[in-house]
């Protein structure tokens, strides 16, 4: 997945500043929310995936209209919070599927990574920057052509890779039934830390660094940082912001229920005296 990176950092050389440095702080803010407390605010984090996926089903599947779009996002945000339990297993399980699938995926990317993004660095303008409009239709080249390209790696990988990449969507997809508490400590840590190194990327494009190289070049130092920033958001997740427990019924009339039933011992009155 890492030449795909590549080929968007040279395109994204030309974008528009405004495109980098607000986009790079939001995911930044975002995602050390995510890191360290997502767990806490589980409820308003499955909103807004359920509306982020049903916004992107409804405009890239069903149609390429804002309607269906804002419809299915208004449906994917009900069905969230309906099967909030559901929701966590299958996040995690895409997500352990498309780290699986980028590891896997990388030997073929090499072969197809020549004709990559053609397209989307050829606008520019004479500054240097594009202006708004061209970063929005370079933007929309570099998402046709990362589509295309996944699709062509995805045909081009044996069968057994791709039972591997099912196999291990369904073991996490199983654990975030079981071990709910865990797993999305684990979703929102991981997330957190895609969004934090996606947001650092975008801000350092800005300022016209390389970081996706640096990153291609030091792939095992940045894949162990990577996994330790996941861990430790996991762990720091599970110990200071675990689940909240379901309060117990306290009323009066369980009150009065426990009185009845509870001892079976006669109530002291002036009678038994």
């Amino acid at each position: 997945m890492l030449e795909i990176a590549r080929h968007f950092e040279q395109a994204a050389l030309g974008f528009n500043a405004m495109v980098l440095i607000w986009p790079g702080l939001a995911a930044v803010l975002l995602g050390l929310f995510l890191w360290l407390g997502g767990i806490r605010f589980r409820k308003i984090l499955l909103a807004v995936i359920g509306a982020a996926g049903g916004f992107a089903c409804g405009y890239f599947v069903i149609g390429r209209t804002l309607v269906s779009a804002a419809v299915c996002g208004l449906i994917g945000t009900v069905l969230a919070r309906v099967f909030a339990k559901a929701v966590i297993a299958l996040l995690a399980a895409v997500l352990a599927a498309c780290i699986t699938f980028g590891f896997l995926a990388r030997p073929y990317i090499e072969e197809v990574g020549d004709s990559l993004l053609t397209s989307s660095i050829a606008i520019q303008d004479n500054t240097g920057r594009s202006t708004m409009g061209q970063t929005v239709e370079k933007l929309w080249a570099c998402g046709y052509d990362f589509d295309v390209t996944i699709r062509q790696v995805y045909c081009m990988m044996p069968l057994y890779q791709k039972a591997v990449i099912v196999a291990v969507a369904a073991v996490v997809m199983a654990g975030g039934f079981f071990l709910r508490r865990f797993v999305s400590a684990l979703c929102c840590a991981s997330l957190g830390t895609i969004l934090v190194f996606g947001g650092m990327i975008l801000l350092l494009l800005f300022k016209g660094a390389k970081p996706l190289t640096w990153i291609t070049a030091g792939a095992p130092f940045y894949a162990a940082v990577f996994v330790a920033m996941t861990t430790f958001g996991t762990l720091e997740q599970l110990f200071i912001c675990p689940l909240s427990a379901e309060k117990p019924v306290t009323n009066k009339k369980a009150g009065k229920n426990k009185n009845k039933q509870g001892d079976g011992e006669p109530k002291s009155n002036w009678r038994n005296k």
